[in-house]
């Protein structure tokens, strides 16, 4: 979708290929991993959205979005204990996934017409101009008729992550495979949904009144293995 967005600016007319069907209300979906628990936007990237779609940040918050501020909201735990929590500007945004691509994908309709979604389809090969070694565009099958399509394109853009197949498809029509670089961060997180009380009861001798408790949303920051005190040095 964000590729899409910023490919707006300099073609006429741009196709996404999406192999799931979107649900018509934010819900998950099969190519989404973990689309039902809490992300949280850095700063930088909630910038870029923002500079992509201005009222973003209004429709989510509109929606049950939090506004987290980094420092004050977030526990960080660096093996001595926790760090000293205090307000500051950095403020960004917790929400699903869910409503995060939901929300996107509308601003996308609405004020985008020269992008077309593809749903139920799924790109399966390049189509490569041999004389000058030039993509022109994809071969694609749609998971609702079987039907087998050809897209032409002057620029192609595989934003499908760890299930691109385009060092296959290279290889398959004799470039070979590029040389990759695999990076290990050994950065890990989880998330977890907990039942919240949704009321709060007050009892008297007559009397009880029922007043309603939001959610809550606190990340946690855990360093497993921190800094010693020479690395510190």
């Amino acid at each position: 979708m964000l590729a899409a967005r910023v490919l707006c600016k300099h073609f006429e007319k741009v196709i996404i290929i999406e192999k799931d069907k979107y649900p018509s209300q934010a819900g998950s979906r099969n190519g989404v991993p973990q689309s039902n628990h809490i992300h949280v936007l850095l700063i930088k990237g909630k910038e870029i959205l923002l500079e992509l779609f201005p009222d973003l940040e209004k429709k989510l918050v509109a929606k049950s979005a939090h506004v987290v501020n980094l420092t004050n909201d977030v526990l960080y735990y660096g093996g001595i204990g926790y760090s000293i929590r205090f307000e500051s500007d950095l403020t960004t945004n917790a929400c699903t996934r869910q409503l995060l691509e939901h929300e996107i994908r509308n601003e996308i309709v609405a004020n985008f017409p020269i992008v077309n979604i593809l749903e139920s389809t799924r790109a399966t090969g390049l189509l490569i101009e041999k004389e000058h070694g030039i993509c022109t565009g994809v071969t694609t099958l749609s998971a609702d008729t079987n039907y087998e399509n050809t897209i032409l394109g002057d620029r192609v853009v595989d934003a499908s992550g760890r299930e691109s197949k385009t060092s296959e498809w290279l290889d398959k029509l004799g470039y070979g495979k590029p040389e990759e670089t695999t990076i290990n961060p050994y950065i890990g997180y989880s998330t977890c949904w907990f039942r919240s009380p949704t009321s709060q009861q007050t009892s008297g001798d007559t009397s009880s009144s029922v007043s309603y408790v939001p959610p809550v949303i606190k990340p946690t920051i855990i360093l497993t293995s921190p800094p010693s005190i020479h690395e510190w040095e």
